[in-house]
């Protein structure tokens, strides 16, 4: 019967005829899979945003918003984990970019691939303000201020401002802000499927030490051991996309039932601007802006100028990287200093966002920013030049060198950790009120120069336990019944399964009012569609393991 019914599909879907990657059974870890990530977050964005636009009113946003929240049946769900399912999207991005980054997937034959990645996260995040001001709230026009002031600075910003934000009423306004919030949505579908056709043509990147730290590294389609598109990788994908759809349902449902929720984490929109509370809100915009609203406060620097350094000049080093790096090596540690600009951007975009967190809209002189700026970027490029002296491209004594360097990074980190707050606060008395105003980002600076220090030289393949290693070139055919080792998994499985129904009847979700309880709801489904996914994981592990 179950062959019949799978059949079935097989012959009029045509699943198993799409030409999609094949991987061997390695790959199955989320580190190979972050782009699937991201991809679940644009379909969530894409059907939870088709139906807030039915509810959208240009002519009176803020109170037609409220009126979503208030009075529409799930509104308030819908809303919130809109909002939040374009947090999770921004942050995936960043997380799929700098891993490829790190292991170098922007070489042959992927620099095409890597230039539209990059351009589709300038693109989402664009796309994400515009949804962001489209509420009309406080924030919404206070971003939108900031913006208006960025684009006037720029040559023939006078022209430009018009045509982006309307002629000064209200109306025309939104207007502009949804017109070009769908017009950026339909070319990021349009961008995300040119890469992913890339994607698919490039096949996934292997392991490094598969192809002996080298570009191309490509897989070898002919090989038999590989698993095709259907049904594991679609399976695989599904229990991926379950996680991701499940998280960004119950994050925001949550965070909307605490009190004191932080503004620049709750899920609703805050206050009308016409409020008599709108002027004790600090002017926050949307998280991943952050860092560029800080160095707005950088003292004497103009709109333009910030504009160019933190933000335009950043984007073409990303895009041009596989141009500016064009070896062949794949090594970590080879070619460093690229290395050591990736990790130094993830510092810098965290220190000052955080900063900005803590001392929104208040100056800040070059005395203050620069040494708080300078002092990890120094400490890595140091730090990274002598990690390439000692273990690259020696190969003898594999393990001992290896562990040496992971000590001698741990090392270095922690040094950093030391010095970045001594250096910092030694430019003014340790009491005097601009010393203690450099307390946050130094602090900040150090421990993610630490944190990212440790994880980073964990995280890399690590060159020279190659000279070691045997890669185990034994063609195993795919398992496609269920192993006999993993009972425990099928048992495991069976338990989970229990769960799902006990959680069904002890949440009962469509009991709750679709208004006043609706974050309730939005746990219990969240909660449901993890535990689904791990259903998929079990039996996953169960019917495709070896063994």
């Amino acid at each position: 019967m179950k062959e019949r019914f799978v059949g079935w599909w097989d012959d009029r879907l045509h699943l198993k005829d799409a030409p999609l990657a094949r991987v061997p059974d390695y790959m199955y870890s989320f580190n190979y899979w972050t782009g699937s990530f991201v991809a679940a977050a644009l379909v969530w964005q894409i059907v939870t945003g088709l139906f807030l636009i039915l509810y959208y009113v240009p002519s009176d946003p803020y109170n037609q918003t409220m009126a979503l929240i208030q009075q529409v049946p799930y509104g308030s769900l819908l809303l919130a984990t809109h909002l939040y399912g374009a947090y999770a999207m921004i942050f995936l991005a960043y997380v799929h970019m700098f891993r490829n980054y790190f292991v170098k997937a922007y070489k042959k034959p992927r620099e095409l691939q890597w230039m539209i990645g990059v351009l589709l996260l300038v693109i989402v995040q664009g796309a994400s303000f515009l949804g962001y001001a489209m509420t009309g709230d406080i924030l919404a026009t206070d971003a939108v201020d900031v913006g208006k002031g960025i684009m006037s600075n720029f040559p023939g910003g006078n022209l430009l401002e018009p045509l982006f934000f309307g002629n000064g009423t209200s109306l025309s306004l939104f207007t502009r802000l949804l017109g070009y919030h769908i017009i950026l949505v339909a070319l990021i579908g349009l961008l995300f499927g040119y890469h992913f056709y890339l994607a698919e043509m490039s096949g996934f990147m292997p392991s490094r030490k598969k192809v002996n730290f080298k570009a191309p590294a490509k897989l070898d389609e002919k090989d038999p051991s590989l698993n095709p598109w259907y049904p594991r990788n679609l399976l695989y994908m599904v229990e991926l996309s379950l996680f991701v759809f499940g998280f960004i349902l119950i994050i925001p449902s949550v965070l909307s039932i605490l009190h004191n929720v932080p503004l620049l984490f709750s899920p609703y929109p805050t206050v009308s601007p016409s409020s008599p509370l709108a002027t004790t809100i600090p002017a926050y915009p949307p998280w991943f802006f952050l860092f560029l609203y800080k160095v707005l406060d950088f003292q004497p620097l103009s709109p333009f100028v910030v504009a160019v350094i933190a933000a335009i000049i950043p984007v073409l080093y990303f895009l041009s990287v596989p141009i500016l790096d064009r070896g062949s090596d794949l090594h970590f540690l080879k070619g460093w200093v690229f290395q050591a600009i990736g990790v130094i951007a993830i510092i810098n975009f965290i220190q000052t966002s955080v900063w900005a967190a803590i001392a929104p809209g208040v100056p800040v002189g070059p005395g203050v920013y620069v040494p708080v700026i300078a002092e990890p970027a120094v400490l890595i490029f140091v730090g990274f030049y002598l990690l390439s002296r000692r273990s690259y491209p020696s190969v003898t004594h594999a393990s001992d060198s290896n562990r040496n360097t992971k000590f001698a990074f741990i090392a270095l980190v922690l040094t950093a950790a030391v010095l970045s707050v001594v250096a910092t606060l030694s430019i003014n008395n340790l009491f005097s009120t601009g010393s203690i105003a450099l307390l946050p980002p130094a602090l900040t600076g150090s421990l993610v120069t630490g944190v990212l220090g440790v994880v980073v030289i964990g995280y890399r393949d690590g060159g020279k336990r190659t000279a070691t290693l045997e890669v185990n070139t034994e063609k195993v055919a795919p398992v496609t019944g269920i192993s006999r080792r993993p009972k425990l998994g099928v048992i495991y499985g069976i338990f989970t399964f229990l769960i799902v129904l006990s959680a069904i009847l002890a949440v009962i979700m469509w009991s709750f009012n679709p208004i006043t309880q609706a974050a309730f709801f939005g746990i219990g489904l969240g909660t449901l569609l993890i535990l689904l996914a791990e259903m998929i994981a079990i039996y996953h592990y169960v019917s495709y393991s070896r063994g």
